[in-house]
């Protein structure tokens, strides 16, 4: 009898996994600043903004929007909490057994951009709560030290990476 879709008992690869959401983060936040700079630019410029072609001007709005979400949805990944009995998730804040690590990993969540991100993510992106908060613009994201905090998440990943190694982990995938 074959498993329910979605249902497998392989295990996911946390350190592939990790990487993968931390270069998406990356990817993302360097093209949605690149994309708001453009809106603003047009935005502001009433000649600009007449010229524009009204598909493509609705086009480049949506894709900044869809960047922005995918943006938020990554970090959130990064740093999420979340444990049940049967669900467990792989994340920067879940995997660290290393006070030195969990330190570095706890000061960078701790960061007034990375709180507003994940509060965006609980009540509007990923979840739509009932009661109205603070939504987090694109001009904010880009105006925040959020590269330098990817970045500062690359370190810990590499320690990762060598401890699973090291403890050939990957022969329990």
């Amino acid at each position: 009898m074959s498993e329910p879709y979605g249902k497998s008992n392989k295990r996911r690869n946390s350190v592939f996994a990790l990487q993968f959401s931390l270069n998406a983060a990356k990817d993302f936040h360097k093209k949605l600043c690149e994309l708001t700079a453009k809106v603003d630019a047009i935005q502001n410029d009433d000649d600009l903004l007449l010229k524009q072609d009204p598909d493509e001007w609705k086009e480049t709005v949506l894709l900044r929007r869809a960047i922005w979400i995918a943006l938020i949805i990554e970090v959130g990944r990064l740093f999420d909490t979340y444990e049940s009995g049967s669900k467990k998730v792989i994340s920067f804040k879940k995997v660290f057994r290393n006070s030195s690590l969990e330190r570095t990993i706890n000061a960078i969540h701790g960061e007034a951009i990375i709180a507003k991100i994940l509060n965006t993510r609980n009540t509007f992106t990923a979840h739509i709560a009932e009661q109205q908060n603070n939504i987090l613009s694109a001009e904010e994201i880009c105006n925040s030290n959020l590269p330098e905090l990817l970045n500062r998440l690359d370190g810990p990943l590499t320690a990762f990476m060598l401890w699973f190694t090291q403890n050939k982990k990957w022969e329990e995938l």
